[in-house]
Order: structure tokens, then C-alpha cells, then sequence
């Protein structure tokens, strides 16, 4: 049997993940095929010039190999997943790039978020008179409902963040996050 302790546990933490896939936008893309056109053009000169060389061709296959690998480097920095993770009023806000590097790029907790609500045109303009020190926008570009929160962060000042929860994740973020009058 469970303990007292085990079944208050469970009953009032409230766990959340959201991951979701960034679209790319049309720079992105833009930039993305300017990079293995720049790596093929690059590729093929080097290697019509180290081919005239003695044990140029081996250097050559190296040279157009190390392109090719910072081409695909290169391009899947375009390729970012943004999570959500929420426990009990505090959020953590975490980009992944290439599904190999996570950073957290921001914890909230609710008790001190300041305005929220849905980022509309109504939202951008009462915004627009305040002091926001730093913008995270983490706007998949997918067309869904964006929110807003601001709070006072110790590292970035008054900060604005862009967000699209789940309606899971808003209905209990909502419950933690001060009444605005």
C-alpha cells in the first residue's frame, strides 16, 4: 500500500512536456540552399585544383569531405524543436538544435509573471509602452494561438515571452499566475 505521503505526492504535482518542431521560414530555407550551393561550388574548385597536385586527389576527397561535413552542420542549425516542461507553476522554456544540443533558455515561475494573456494586435500595442528588456519568442510559425507572459527575470530584466502552450499546460499555469485587475 501507499503512503500518506506517496498519495499527497501524486495528487498535487502536475507534470507537462510539450515538444513541438519549429517550421522553417522561407530565410531559413533561403539560407539553407545558399550553403550547399556555396559547399558545392567550393567542393568541386578544390578539388580541380588539388587534382593537378601529386597525392592531390587524396587531399581533395578530404577537402570536398570536410565541406560536406560543415555543409550538414551548417544547415541543420535550421533544424530547432522547442519543449516546454512544467511542474506545478514554473515553466522551463528549452531549444533543441539538431536533436543533439538542448539549452535552456529560460525557467518562469507563474507567482511571478506580471501581464499574460493572448499575443494579439491588442497585446503588441500594450506592450509596446512597457520596458521589456529581452524577447524569447518561441513561435513554432505553425499558426497556432500564441500567448504572452512578462515577469522581471534576475538575469534579463523585464522580459517577454512568446509562447504557444498546450491548453493543458495554460489551464494550470492560469491557476498559479496572479489575477490582473
Amino acid at each position: 500500500m501507499d503512503n500518506a505521503f506517496e498519495q499527497s505526492f501524486r495528487k498535487k504535482d502536475v507534470f507537462y512536456e510539450q515538444l513541438y518542431k519549429k517550421k522553417k521560414g522561407i530565410t531559413g530555407l533561403l539560407i539553407q540552399a545558399g550553403v550547399i550551393v556555396v559547399a558545392l561550388i567550393l567542393a568541386v574548385i578544390i578539388f580541380l585544383v588539388l587534382s593537378q597536385m601529386v597525392m592531390g586527389q587524396m587531399f581533395g576527397f578530404l577537402a570536398v569531405a570536410g565541406i560536406a561535413y560543415g555543409a550538414y552542420k551548417i544547415t541543420m542549425l535550421f533544424d530547432v524543436e522547442y519543449e516546454y516542461i512544467y511542474l506545478n507553476g514554473e515553466i522551463d522554456f528549452d531549444k533543441i538544435v539538431s536533436r543533439t544540443t538542448r539549452n535552456r533558455e529560460l525557467t518562469v515561475k507563474a507567482v511571478n509573471v506580471e501581464l499574460y494573456g493572448v499575443y494579439d494586435e491588442q497585446a503588441k500595442i500594450k506592450l509596446q509602452h512597457s520596458d521589456i528588456k529581452k524577447t524569447f519568442n518561441f513561435d513554432s510559425g505553425r499558426g497556432n494561438t500564441l500567448y504572452y507572459m512578462t515577469t522581471k527575470h534576475k538575469e534579463f530584466g523585464k522580459t517577454l515571452i512568446i509562447f504557444e502552450p498546450e491548453e493543458r499546460i495554460r489551464e494550470d499555469l492560469e491557476r498559479y499566475i496572479p489575477k490582473q485587475w
